[in-house]
């Protein structure tokens, strides 16, 4: 009874995730450097700036990882036959 999805529509669902996963990768770099340029510009330099920072772009580096990962996902989808 179950029907295996067609062509169609696991392309369909492949551009929705390619698609939600470049969003996902721009808007997480687009906010850990709008965070990054806030947290300079109020504060300067200093150890203090250097280790949040640190920690901003290791939680950011998973996010865009996360993200890389459902648009590879979704690309394959989107181009199989």
């Amino acid at each position: 009874m179950t029907e295996r999805p067609s062509g169609n529509v696991l392309r369909f669902v492949g551009l929705a995730l390619a698609v939600i996963g470049a969003l996902w990768l721009a808007l997480s770099g687009l906010c850990v450097a709008a965070m990054l340029i806030s947290m300079l510009s109020d504060m300067g330099v200093t150890q203090e700036v250097v280790v949040y920072s640190i920690g901003i772009l290791i939680v950011s580096g998973i996010s865009a990882a996360m993200a890389y990962g459902v648009f590879i996902v979704g690309r394959g989808l989107w181009t199989s036959t």
